[in-house]
């Protein structure tokens, strides 16, 4: 199994909450995650077998009133279970009693959070970091940096293919085949799924066509301050409706917002976000990027690098510090910092670039 930083902070919070749920998007390791916690003996189901999805639905008890410690994958599939959970665990708030995963849709995260609230804690999972492919025996340097204040150089210097591993992806599957062929037909069933299994059924989206353009036009525009009129009118959709699929490309797990940082100075401090995408790989798949050349000649391997050491960033966050907070900042006409971690108190400004040698410098400043 691929090395996850995940397993351990979610072992730590089941032994301190109720109910632990760990959502993600699709395909991103969630069940690898909890078959590999079945080794501290859980009782564990799957709500993609329709078969356990019929006795969740026909009686509930039959699954969560057990012996042992239960973990419910792919829970947005039998949401009415959320309440009974919060009914069982509100007579006893056992650490540990439950271990629930989901695939997060515009529906189901809200009803989450409304019925467990003060019972269960959150566990992001991204696609898998640089950190986790190749230095996985290393606390990361971005952690020791804003716990010391200081730059410190890694021990373990090694050469990386940095732009071709982004383009093969970063959902694990992808990080295990490295193949230009698999990677193609991997995104192609994966944009399908997705398409089919997370947001037909969602009542809001009435234009799937209209959507899937707003997934790909939106993953094109990695790295830009965000134009919601612009976004909206290229697609061929009012704001409301824009705005509708935004919010799900966000719960979905496909691309994230980077806010501005801005104090009272005035208005000259840009107060839009930046988009990014939580795979970049996924972002190059659909501009049509397919090589090292291509992303060259259509000028956007800084964008791509950018975006990657980003995302990584925000994933080793959430799990060693989540009380620091990341920004970008830029003046009119003036200045701009790519990453900007607020982390007790203080401030870490980071410039990402990308050299002509393939090779990217992370410079704080």
């Amino acid at each position: 199994m691929l090395h996850r930083i995940y397993t351990r902070v979610t072992q730590k919070l089941l032994s301190l909450f109720p109910v632990v749920a760990v959502v993600g998007a699709r395909q991103v390791g969630k069940t690898t995650l909890c078959q590999h916690l079945l080794q501290e003996r859980r009782d564990y189901f799957n709500l993609d077998d329709y078969d356990v999805l019929n006795l969740a639905k026909r009686n509930p008890d039959s699954i969560l009133l057990r012996d042992r410690p239960v973990t419910i994958d792919e829970i947005q599939r039998s949401p009415e279970l959320l309440l009974r959970i919060k009914s069982i665990v509100d007579q006893n708030k056992k650490p540990g009693r439950f271990l629930i995963t989901g695939s997060a849709n515009i529906e189901f995260l809200p009803k989450l959070q409304e019925s467990l609230a003060g019972r269960v804690a959150f566990v992001d999972m991204f696609p898998m970091t640089f950190w986790e492919q190749f230095y996985e025996n290393q606390e990361p340097g971005i952690v020791r940096m804003l716990k010391t204040g200081a730059v410190q150089e890694s021990g373990d210097q090694r050469t990386i293919n940095l732009l071709q591993n982004i383009l093969y992806g970063s959902y694990p599957y992808l990080v295990l085949h490295q193949d230009d062929f698999y990677r193609d037909n991997w995104y192609k069933g994966y944009i399908k799924t997705y398409l089919e299994r997370d947001v037909r059924d969602i009542q809001s989206v009435q234009n799937l066509a209209n959507y899937q353009r707003a997934l790909s036009l939106t993953l094109c525009r990695i790295g830009a301050i965000l134009d919601k009129s612009n976004l909206a009118r290229d697609i061929g959709v009012d704001n409301k409706t824009f705005n509708k699929y935004l919010n799900l490309l966000k719960i979905s797990y496909q691309l994230f917002e980077l806010q501005p940082f801005f104090a009272n100075i005035g208005k000259r401090f840009i107060k839009s976000p930046k988009l990014y995408a939580y795979d970049p790989g996924l972002a190059a798949y659909m501009q049509g990027i397919e090589s090292v050349v291509d992303a060259e000649r259509f000028n956007k391997v800084g964008v791509l690098i950018e975006n990657k050491i980003i995302v990584d960033i925000k994933a080793l966050l959430s799990v060693y510090l989540p009380q620091a907070k990341l920004f970008y900042y830029r003046i009119h006409g003036g200045g701009e910092i790519d990453l900007l971690i607020e982390y007790k108190n203080n401030y870490f400004p980071i410039e990402i670039k990308a050299m002509t040698t393939r090779k990217v410098r992370t410079k704080t400043m």
